[in-house]
């Protein structure tokens, strides 16, 4: 059996998948992130990367890849917050599912590939993975999802015409707006009558 990872191109004008990095300040870590995009298996997929405002070098560090890669798009916002970020990346996206990954996160090589497989084969709107918590290069703690998913950053894809019909993150919230998320995310899903899918794994990192 193939997955669906082979033979796959580019991303095309409708990728499957658009990932979503918010930033603020992390011109050291945001290239690391941005490498394990680059190293996936699974390859139809944009990156937008949403600066919020960054003061540091955030710019110059991803000009380039800016140049080298088409994948990737750059856009600048003044400093809303994270959660701001993440719904001007949907607004921009094209991918029929939308991933949202942080600035400091680490991706597995096959993480696209295992979303794209359970979505080909479960007809998925949503795909959640487990994730690994690290400190000092030592991985202290791993979550796996339930069978109500795990949304926090890199854990979950979901179908962009549930997204907006969720109406995105909401801005402002002091904290738990991941939860908060999920919250309004989850009775919709159900509404639709549409499948939930979790991967037993920790796919990011």
């Amino acid at each position: 059996m193939h997955s669906a990872a082979e033979n796959q191109p580019l991303a095309t004008a409708t990728p499957h998948f658009s990932v979503v990095i918010p930033t603020y300040n992390r011109e050291r870590l945001l290239p690391r992130t941005i490498d394990t995009l680059l190293a996936q298996s699974f390859t139809d997929y944009e990156v937008i990367v949403v600066d919020d405002g960054s003061t540091d070098g955030t710019r110059t560090v991803l000009e380039h890849y800016l140049q080298t890669e088409p994948r990737i798009s750059y856009h600048c916002q003044q400093n809303l917050g994270a959660c701001a970020a993440r719904n001007q990346g949907a607004a921009l996206a094209r991918g029929g599912y939308l991933a949202f990954l942080d600035s400091d996160d680490e991706v597995d090589s096959q993480w696209l590939e295992h979303f794209a497989n359970a979505i080909a084969v479960h007809n998925a709107a949503i795909v959640s993975c487990g994730c690994r918590y690290v400190e000092d290069d030592v991985v202290w703690k791993t979550e796996i999802p339930t069978e109500n998913g795990f949304f926090t950053s890199g854990t979950f894809v979901v179908a962009q015409e549930l997204f907006h019909q969720s109406k995105g993150y909401r801005v402002g919230l002091p904290a738990n707006q991941q939860s908060e998320f999920r919250l309004r995310l989850l009775p919709l899903l159900r509404k639709h009558q549409r499948v939930l899918h979790t991967i037993a794994q920790p796919l990011v990192t």
